[in-house]
């Protein structure tokens, strides 16, 4: 599979730090594959019973052993 920039199309690139390639016509940098790296629909569904049985988002962190709950699992919940 080739790699093409997602801003220009372009085939053309070189190799940036890591994972990054650089495109040589825009300038832009880009990698192989996104992935979807957010919390799992498990996890938040555990958190929101959680949160509905009444406990508080301190003690959701200290039963789940955490040292603060995601910011994007609270927005959910509240």
């Amino acid at each position: 599979m080739s790699k093409v920039c997602i801003n220009s199309y372009s085939q053309e690139w070189k190799k940036g730090s890591k994972q990054n390639h650089i495109c040589v016509d825009c300038g832009r940098q880009f990698i192989d594959s996104y992935e979807h790296q957010g919390y799992s629909e498990e996890l938040k569904k555990e958190y929101l019973e959680m949160y509905l049985n009444g406990s508080g988002f301190r003690a959701i962190e200290r039963v789940q052993k955490m040292k603060l709950l995601p910011q994007s699992i609270i927005n959910s919940l509240g």
